[in-house]
């Protein structure tokens, strides 16, 4: 049987060699690895594993025989707790009559599940995959490299003395089959972790860090965005946002800072790398915080793209009057451009009363919430005489209320959502209710860089 180590060392392509670098130091997420194994390995098997509980946190041999001594466990438990004692999971049966639907006693309590032998031959070779309850079996019947699941009752079948799964338990099938599977999905796995440091290195290049005044403990709060806004200007040397006029000229070097920083300006989608980089990712997902630090640190980013939206915004004259009635490409743009940067657990909020923002979710400790960007907040208060910009508020739980000037005072609760979908190797938006979607999140925390100290 091949070890982790040697089949690290057959990977092909730029993957460290494990005597060179250590795995240690590249973010693999060995929870998503382990279910991923678990099921592929199972699904090669024929088997149904209800509950997925195996993870192996580091990159040591241990990990191919711990998952297979974990498999062998869930076998013997589903064979002991079979609601059929004398049925096993597993067990080779082959159907001998087919008895139908009894129309005429609906309410008869032997209830048979229809099919005839044009579906099931008689006398065909099939074994137990589930048995959900007394008078139900799923089988799976092979037919050469076809396979077909189908519900049996137990009166219409004749067992054998032979059991697959406990054959398979004899041989070294099950190990053999998790370093196929370890072969087939670990260098994704080491691709997403480089891609994860790439991610963090760009960020670190991209933006500075800032000054945030933060909660003691995790809370609803709103961000004071005008500090930050000074910041930017006297510290960093940036344009004072509140004089730039449509059209204002920038240099060379500032616009070249803002279109690093804004990757997704003008709606440039490009999410194939994600495909790639988050290959088999589930979404929607959140991002997994460390602490409040860390939150803080991504807050000072999502604020900094913003804040380079606004200068592109003004400079290019985006739709002639931003930010004005510019919600909906902005928001498109910060979409896309924090997508660019790894944050995969971007949404892109579309407000019932016509407004369009963008939100991160995250959970810290248990708890799920969202970092909610506005890069053009300040039309949404033309009561005040100095609207603030750029708006940024943590937000908790997947309700949240969100009040401005605009139309009345109207909550801008989105009423749906977009965000990214990776499958069969590619990446595009799709579309959810957003309650729905933010709980499904949450229930998702995924890492999304190798450090939660870019800046």
């Amino acid at each position: 049987m091949d070890t982790l180590a040697t089949i690290i060392r057959s990977i092909n392509g730029n993957t460290p060699d494990p005597e060179e670098v250590t795995l240690e130091e590249l973010p693999i997420d060995y929870k998503e690895f382990c279910d991923q194994l678990i099921e592929s390995t199972a699904k090669t098997l024929d088997l149904s594993l209800k509950r997925n509980k195996f993870l192996h946190t580091s990159n040591d041999d241990a990990l191919i025989p711990n998952a297979a001594k974990y498999i062998k466990s869930a076998i013997i438990n589903m064979q002991k707790n079979s609601l059929i004692p004398e049925l096993k999971i597993g067990e080779k049966v082959r159907p001998v009559q087919l008895l139908g639907f009894d129309v005429e006693n609906p309410d008869k309590e032997t209830y048979y599940y229809g099919g005839d032998t044009d579906d099931i031959p008689l006398g065909i070779e099939a074994f137990v995959a589930e048995i959900p309850t007394k008078e139900r079996i799923k089988v799976i019947i092979k037919n050469g490299k076809q396979s077909k699941i189908w519900q049996l009752h137990p009166n219409e079948i004749e067992t054998t003395s032979e059991n697959i799964y406990s054959a398979l338990m004899e041989s070294n099938r099950i190990e053999t089959s998790l370093s196929e599977d370890v072969k087939k999905l670990f260098p994704g796995f080491i691709h997403r972790a480089k891609i994860l440091v790439d991610s963090s290195y760009a960020l670190s290049k991209s933006f500075v860090p800032l000054d945030i005044e933060m909660p003691k403990a995790l809370a609803p709060f709103s961000i004071y965005t005008s500090s930050l806004e000074q910041q930017l200007i006297e510290k960093y040397g940036r344009p004072d946002i509140s004089k730039l006029k449509l059209r204002c000229k920038i240099d060379e070097a500032e616009e070249k800072n803002c279109n690093t920083a804004v990757p997704g300006f003008k709606y440039r989608r490009d999410y194939q790398h994600l495909a790639k980089a988050f290959k088999g990712l589930k979404t929607p997902c959140s991002m997994h915080v460390h602490s409040l630090d860390e939150l803080k640190m991504h807050i000072s980013i999502v604020y900094q793209i913003a804040f380079n939206h606004y200068v592109l915004g003004k400079s290019t004259a985006m739709q002639g009057r931003f930010p004005n009635n510019c919600c909906g490409e902005s928001g498109g743009n910060m979409f896309n451009s924090l997508l660019n940067f790894g944050y995969v657990n971007t949404f892109k909020m579309s407000s019932n009363n016509d407004h369009c923002y963008v939100s991160l979710p995250f959970v810290l400790d248990g708890v799920g919430g969202c970092v909610v960007c506005d890069p053009t907040s300040n039309q949404m208060w033309h009561k005040l005489k100095i609207a603030p910009r750029n708006a940024v508020f943590i937000m908790l739980g997947p309700d949240f209320e969100y009040k401005t000037h605009w139309h009345g005072g109207v909550d801008l609760i989105p009423g749906s959502c977009n965000y990214i979908s990776i499958e069969n190797n590619h990446a595009s938006t799709k579309n959810g209710e957003i309650r729905k979607s933010l709980e499904n999140a949450y229930n998702n925390p995924v890492r999304l860089f190798n450090r939660n100290d870019i800046l």
